[in-house]
């Protein structure tokens, strides 16, 4: 890009930004982002490449009514079975816009310790091996796990994984839990009040994020987001819909983009305002032209044998 384009497009986008009202406020964190290239990237393809662990591998763009470019980033996608929907819904990544992207949510994993045996017939590796291991780069990782983990071994899985983060100059965005009703414990030893286990898991992932040493974490209030959508969830409150997951694929994007300063990877910049957006009032499937289904295209077992059937946690086992 010469220097009159790119003077031109910083304008543009210059503008663009000052017209979105909503902005992440990490006092640490967000001083250290600001800065990315303007680098007009490829216009929107599909390379799907399989990752260490099966993941794919999108480049997306902005709208295509859009002149502005998409941000200059590889987004890593890390999670557990709460993310892994994206990957076993055929349309799970429609709403994933603005930046390039590789998935890598596995059911049962956990981000420091041993995972469990997942849905897919597999123990997987847990998110920092994951991280370390992956061959592709790697500029911020969205990590959407930690339910497998205790109330007694969260911080320490948090502490360990942001550690290597840092050393690695890599970027984290920490999706809150879903407080749901379905997971509760008591309050304190002496109170038969109760509260979602997953309240407990948000107040240890906010204590962590906010220690001064760690200067490259924010954390994504997916919680706020989405309470009280119920179609978005199974009856557990926390694995997704297909109408969730389209929402979560839209919520990491607008995330990004408002942190990064980025153009709003859409034709209506207020959908990127999730300071003032109503997800209720956004027709998630419509919106993005995804089906509604219940069918999950699972990988079983080390080999990763493709097979396509209703959501294994609306089957009863007999």
């Amino acid at each position: 890009m010469d220097e009159a384009k790119e003077k031109q497009t910083a304008h543009r986008l210059k503008r663009w930004c000052s017209a979105l009202s909503s902005r992440f406020s990490h006092s640490k964190f967000v001083p250290l982002l600001l800065v990315f290239s303007l680098v007009v990237l490829p216009g929107t393809s599909s390379d799907a490449n399989a990752d260490d662990e099966g993941g794919t591998t999108t480049t997306t763009s902005v709208s295509p009514t859009s002149t502005l470019p998409p941000l200059d980033r590889d987004i890593y996608l890390l999670g557990d079975s709460t993310m892994a929907a994206m990957r076993w819904f055929v349309e799970g990544t429609e709403a994933l816009k603005g930046f390039r992207f590789n998935i890598n949510a596995e059911s049962c994993r956990r981000i420091e310790f041993s995972s469990c045996k997942g849905r897919e017939e597999r123990v997987p590796s847990s998110a920092h091996v994951a991280l370390e291991n992956t061959k592709k780069p790697v500029d911020t990782v969205v990590l959407m796990a930690g339910y497998h983990s205790s109330v007694r071994e969260l911080e320490v899985e948090l502490k360990r994984f942001i550690k290597y983060t840092e050393k690695k100059n890599i970027d984290v965005v920490i999706l809150t839990f879903s407080e749901s009703k379905k997971y509760m414990q008591s309050v304190s030893k002496t109170s038969q009040k109760k509260e979602s286990t997953f309240a407990v898991f948000n107040r240890i992932l906010r204590k962590v994020a906010e220690r001064r040493e760690y200067s490259r974490v924010m954390v994504a209030d997916w919680n706020k987001f989405a309470k009280g959508q119920s179609e978005w969830f199974r009856p557990d409150g926390i694995h997704l819909t297909v109408v969730g997951v389209t929402a979560l694929g839209w919520f990491i994007s607008a995330t990004i983009a408002n942190l990064y300063n980025g153009p709003c990877p859409h034709t209506n910049s207020q959908m990127c305002d999730l300071k003032t957006l109503d997800p209720s009032s956004i027709d998630w499937l419509s919106e993005f032209g995804v089906r509604y289904t219940d069918v999950h295209c699972y990988e079983d077992g080390p080999r990763r044998v493709s097979r396509c059937e209703k959501d294994r946690r609306l089957v009863k086992k007999k």
